[in-house]
């Protein structure tokens, strides 16, 4: 009998993303036999995503007199809890495509300067049979400069096959 995959679903909230979770749940729901692991990577917070466009997109305003430790602890906060909120949308559009809630498993690692090389250690690491992601993400500017994450993961994952949907 041969034993079920295990795929890494790599999430970060882009329409991307959306669709490949979509694509995963079909193709689980639909008769393969496999465990789902949801993964996303909370960046690490320094002062580059101070100084980013990305700190907009957590929702932050920040006050002149606002100190730097207050502000970074704000922002783990807000990446944290976005974090959490992608990996749970994920694990309910998989419910909702029939996947069953005990194929599904969830894993968030903090403090990855690089999702790519996040995501390429934990599918060598958890022994997966396929690595999921969607191309062109949330990174634009440094996807531009040296390759967007899907990419890198393409390059760099060895130890499985890796599904890019676009």
């Amino acid at each position: 009998m041969a034993r079920r995959l295990r795929i890494l679903l790599a999430v970060d909230g882009s329409q991307n993303s959306q669709r490949l979770t979509q694509r995963v749940g079909n193709l689980v729901a639909g008769g393969m036999d496999a465990d789902v692991v949801i993964f996303h990577a909370v960046p690490s917070v320094d002062r580059t995503l101070l100084l980013s466009a990305e700190a907009g997109e957590l929702g932050m305003v920040f006050p002149a007199a606002m100190d730097y430790e207050e502000t970074v602890s704000i922002l783990r906060e807000r990446a944290r809890q976005a974090g959490r909120a992608l990996v749970e949308e994920a694990r309910e559009m998989l419910k909702r495509s029939g996947v069953p809630e005990e194929r599904l498993q969830v894993k968030i690692v903090e403090g990855e300067t690089d999702p790519a090389q996040a995501i390429v250690k934990e599918a060598k690491e958890g022994g997966y049979d396929l690595v999921a992601i969607g191309r062109k993400g949330r990174s634009s500017l440094r996807e531009f400069l040296i390759g967007g994450v899907s990419d890198r993961v393409v390059r760099h994952c060895t130890s499985c096959a890796v599904l890019v949907v676009e």
